[in-house]
């Protein structure tokens, strides 16, 4: 379906692509940065016009060799002194231009990079449930650093090859007009092959993105700390290895086989070309036999004519070009199109994290003391899927009601959570805060909301600010950082280690310590805990890498860490639900039962079969 899709896509518009990579390029670099690096094109309109001192050179040297010294020597040497002035000229210019390129390319790499990670932090969430996106966000991540230069260099090389082509044919018309036909004849085969040669590169890259991003992620799988354990314990290096080479080996047979198909091709496009050479020498030749023309008439048609060959099929091969790479480039384009989050764009100052800086969200006037929170005949399927997760949900929370929600995987709890926290908006039916439709309070969620999600980030940075960035509309101090760590039962551990709250967790800082997965999950905590304007807690599975007795100290400082905050517990261990005031059970994307724990039980339903299930392996 992919392959389909990528098949009937159109060639990017040469001159709406080349506008388009203007644009990035001075959104990157200066006018004069862009022109030192395409002066260096210039080169090549000046080694056309070698030709005719060339010639002229060639000439004179020649009347020297057969009349000796004379006014032809010192005629010889002055053309002599300008060809190589001209050569001289042209490699100082290729100096400059490549020293200015360098630069330019180096800037636009991260001007591409920093405005994909920006629009990557304010997106549309639903955007991420189309594999659409993912390809062209690991394309152009990829391929636009290495296309955008070609891309540039293709547009001026248009432009210079054009006048190359022009002073070339104007040259060595000059000279024979039927040579000038001959040769740009013998162009044609080359430009077609070419065209078709590139159009299936490019369908070879797409239809085999995901053999690389495969490959990338087994090796990552081999060299990634957390694998190596199980890998080592079972034996499973061989087998990893193996699927890694079986990758390879298919893409480079892949790419063999299309590089087979046009050699032979390209081989009988550049005979040709090369044959329409010989066939220009050979009518100059009979003209230098007959006496219409000097040796240095046979140096200037060759020299001539390969440049003319080079120029004409630069023109079509730079077009092609541009409208094959130019696809990057649209996709660059369309991604910065998406629609964005309008309270992503935070404005405030910038809030200092160790080893970084965070854009600080501008800040609210006042948050409200009081959230309550309805779904009002909620469905939610998400995009490109026929399957509802959530059907016709209606449910009233209050603040600081205590609400657990329990549930089969897949019955639709962290969908529910995700549309109160207004990540997406309900296919049908509303969400709503204080009255008001959640998506359109995306900050006053972010300021009043507090969330440890079961997927929750392991961020590389020091402890304190792992902590830290649970709450960026405000600075907290280390000992405001220590008191939420101790909360969540993390500080014991944390206080054991050489710098305390500023060791860097993972091992990619000098220093850095590896965390077990329950010592992530509570910084995870910690972080939630934080909040001080928090009305609403969100906890999900909040004590999955949890060991026993740190479960259960994490319940027992519950009522502590919740205060009279809004609390919403999703957990499999329905251990935690007597901790709650109402709990909702979750069933095929309805809510099946809602109810106390001695509701539920005397109703003898789902939750009471669930609870059952569980305590038998705790009660003897």
């Amino acid at each position: 379906m992919a392959e389909a899709a990528q098949e009937v896509r159109q060639r990017a518009k040469i001159g709406a692509t080349v506008l388009s990579a203007f644009k990035l390029a001075k959104e990157t670099a200066s006018l004069k940065e862009i022109v030192l690096t395409y002066i260096g094109l210039a080169s090549g309109v000046i080694g056309t016009l070698v030709a005719i001192f060339e010639k002229n050179f060639f000439n004179e040297a020649a009347k020297v060799v057969t009349g000796g010294m004379g006014p032809s020597f010192a005629q010889a040497v002055q053309w002599l002194a300008l060809w190589m002035g001209l050569v001289l000229l042209t490699n100082l210019i290729q100096v400059v231009s490549g020293r200015a390129s360098n630069a330019l390319w180096s800037k636009m790499r991260c001007c591409i990079q920093e405005n994909l990670m920006l629009k990557l932090s304010r997106i549309r969430l639903h955007y991420f449930s189309r594999t659409e996106t993912y390809q062209k966000f690991e394309w152009v991540k990829n391929e636009l650093n290495e296309k955008l230069p070609l891309i540039l260099n293709a547009a001026f090389g248009i432009v210079f090859s054009l006048i190359q082509l022009i002073t070339a044919v104007m040259i060595i018309g000059y000279e024979h007009w039927l040579i000038a036909l001959v040769v740009f004849l013998g162009c044609i085969p080359a430009i077609i092959l070419k065209q078709r040669h590139t159009e299936a590169d490019y369908r070879h890259q797409q239809y085999n993105s995901h053999e690389l991003r495969y490959q990338t992620y087994v090796s990552w799988v081999m060299f990634k700390r957390p694998f190596m354990k199980e890998m080592r314990y079972g034996n499973l290096y061989d087998y990893v290895k193996k699927k890694y080479e079986d990758s390879v080996t298919d893409l480079y047979n892949k790419r063999i086989r299309l590089i087979k198909r046009f050699t032979l091709f390209n081989g009988g496009a550049q005979l040709i070309s090369l044959s329409t050479i010989g066939i220009a020498l050979a009518i100059i030749a009979y003209e230098i036999y007959r006496g219409d023309a000097g040796i240095g008439s046979f140096v200037l048609v060759y020299s001539t004519a390969k440049v003319m060959q080079t120029a004409f099929q630069g023109m079509f091969e730079h077009a092609v070009l541009i409208g094959s790479d130019g696809r990057f480039l649209d996709d660059y384009n369309q991604l910065m199109k998406y629609e964005e989050d309008d309270s992503d764009r935070g404005e405030g100052e910038e809030l200092q994290i160790k080893g970084g800086a965070v854009r600080k969200p501008s800040p609210l006037a006042d948050a409200p003391s009081r959230i309550d929170m309805e779904f009002h005949k909620v469905s939610f399927a998400y995009p490109e899927t026929d399957r509802q997760v959530l059907r016709d949900v209606n449910v009233r929370i209050r603040q600081g009601e205590k609400i657990a929600i329990v549930g089969e995987n897949g019955s639709g709890k962290s969908t529910f959570i995700s549309l109160l926290c207004g990540m997406y908006a309900p296919t049908e039916g509303r969400v709503l805060l204080n009255d008001a439709d959640a998506c359109e309070q995306r900050e006053t969620i972010q300021r009043t909301v507090s969330c440890t999600l079961q997927m929750f980030g392991k961020y590389e940075i020091s402890i304190a600010d792992n902590i830290r960035i649970g709450d960026l509309f405000r600075e907290y101090s280390d000992e405001e950082i220590a008191e939420a760590a101790k909360l969540a039962g993390a500080y014991e551990f944390i206080s054991r280690l050489k710098d305390g709250m500023h060791t860097y967790a993972g091992n990619h800082y000098k220093g850095g310590v590896e965390l077990s997965g329950g010592q992530w999950q509570k910084i995870a905590i910690a972080r939630a805990i934080l909040k001080k304007d928090a009305r609403i807690l969100i906890m999900d599975e909040p004590t999955a890498a949890l060991d026993p007795v740190a479960e259960a100290q994490l319940y027992e400082d519950f009522h502590r860490i919740t205060g009279d905050k809004t609390t919403i517990l999703i957990s499999h261990r329905l251990g935690a639900t007597r901790l709650a005031d109402r709990i909702l059970v979750f069933s095929q994307g309805r809510i099946a039962e809602e109810g106390s724990h001695d509701e539920l039980m005397a109703l003898d339903g789902i939750y009471a079969e669930m609870y059952r299930a569980q305590s038998q392996w705790y009660v003897a």
